[in-house]
């Protein structure tokens, strides 16, 4: 079941089977579907709808028939928590850096400092504003803020390369720090440079 909260509105859904996997074709509101997976297969949902009110949640859970034995009970429950971002509050000029991200040694860190001030000041038009992007080989960095109730926050966005999935890091508070540092440690990939962590500091 894949159940989005009341954030959203105009919900409707395709699903396509992979490896032997079937679902139903399509539909609209919350997806209740029986699936059918064989070992190897995969069943891929899409959701179009449209975000009234942030921030919003999608649920997603997964049973298997009584007849059945899951050996993993874990990972059958998922949450995601989305936000309007990209023209919430229309097309503002936001400073936004690209930088190219230097290898790091073997075991060792590289990093960067940024002044907050102009950080804070882009946060100002936008709800989230995506404030730097980097790039070392195919791995993306990004760096957004944005102002919460107990003053600026700032986040951490990476993906090894363009097929991965984002992982997005935890909102941080500023508070009265004047600068702030991103710091990273990267590994060969084949033979592309990669982004293996990236953290952020404040000061």
């Amino acid at each position: 079941m894949l159940s989005p909260d009341a954030g959203y509105a105009g919900l409707a859904w395709t699903c396509s089977g992979f490896g032997g996997a079937t679902c139903p074709a399509s539909g609209s509101g919350v997806v209740n579907s029986a699936v059918s997976i064989p070992s190897g297969g995969r069943v891929e949902f899409s959701i179009t709808g449209t975000l009234v009110s942030e921030p919003s949640t999608v649920d997603a859970e997964v049973s298997v028939p009584s007849q059945n034995i899951d050996p993993n009970l874990s990972n059958n429950v998922a949450s995601v928590v989305l936000e309007i971002n990209l023209f919430a509050d229309g097309f503002e000029d936001v400073v936004r850096q690209a930088v190219s991200l230097k290898s790091s040694a073997l075991g060792g860190w590289e990093g960067l400092t940024l002044d907050i001030a102009p950080l804070a000041d882009a946060a100002t038009t936008q709800r989230i504003a995506t404030v730097l992007d980097g790039t070392l080989g195919q791995s993306t960095l990004m760096l957004q803020v944005r102002h919460a109730a107990t003053g600026l926050q700032a986040r951490l966005l990476t993906r090894v390369d363009a097929s991965a999935l984002w992982q997005i890091g935890t909102w941080q508070d500023l508070g009265k720090a004047s600068l702030l540092s991103i710091d990273w440690q990267s590994a060969k990939l084949g033979q592309q440079d990669a982004l293996l962590i990236a953290t952020l500091g404040a000061q």
